[in-house]
């Protein structure tokens, strides 16, 4: 995919929308982020440990309002933090680690807990998306492919009861190691019924 189709895909589909970024430590925040508003973005990032003002340089191009946002770490410590960023934006991405989830109880309770928690800030009038990431380090997604991939952590009970929860709108599972990858995945979870 080349870079002027994610230009069009965010400037057509995100423009002046209030965009929040959540989901679990090293989930893909901070990359999302990137390769929302530099689109060609690529390689790992470190992961985000405090709240820290994001500016982009973008976003009069792109028509994008999330220019001041802020790249809230994950975890329960920073939910008030979240909580400001989901009630000010229209379309909200949750990220969580589809390989973390399918085999980490632990993981699967944090997934619980947030699901509720965006219930509790009226996800009903929210546009929420979940985009499962790092299908890559997932031996299972490689011998499924993609669409069975996705399939099977869209049916995992932990996803089912989040989606119910948090009214949950598109998701996609995939990977965000380039920039064609990221687009890719939100692409699929913007379409997705």
């Amino acid at each position: 995919m080349s870079r002027s189709i994610w230009d069009w895909l965010v400037v057509t589909v995100l423009a002046g929308e209030s965009i929040a970024v959540i989901g679990p430590r090293s989930s893909g925040k901070t990359t999302l982020y990137g390769y929302l508003l530099e689109t060609n973005k690529t390689g790992e990032t470190e992961p985000t440990l405090s709240r820290e003002r994001t500016t982009w340089n973008r976003q009069h191009e792109l028509g994008l309002n999330i220019r001041k946002g802020i790249d809230v770490p994950g975890g329960a410590a920073n939910y008030p933090d979240w909580e400001e960023q989901f009630r000010k934006s229209s379309k909200i991405f949750y990220l969580f680690d589809a390989y973390a989830l399918r085999t980490q109880t632990t993981y699967q309770e944090t997934v619980r807990r947030e699901g509720m928690k965006l219930n509790e800030w009226g996800s009903d009038r929210k546009h929420v998306m979940m985009l499962g990431t790092h299908a890559d380090e997932d031996p299972q997604a490689s011998e499924l492919g993609a669409a069975a991939y996705q399939d099977l952590i869209a049916e995992l009970d932990v996803v089912v009861a989040f989606g119910t929860r948090a009214k949950v709108q598109g998701i996609a599972v995939g990977s965000m190691l380039s920039s064609d990858d990221a687009a890719a995945l939100v692409r699929r979870a913007l379409r997705a019924p």
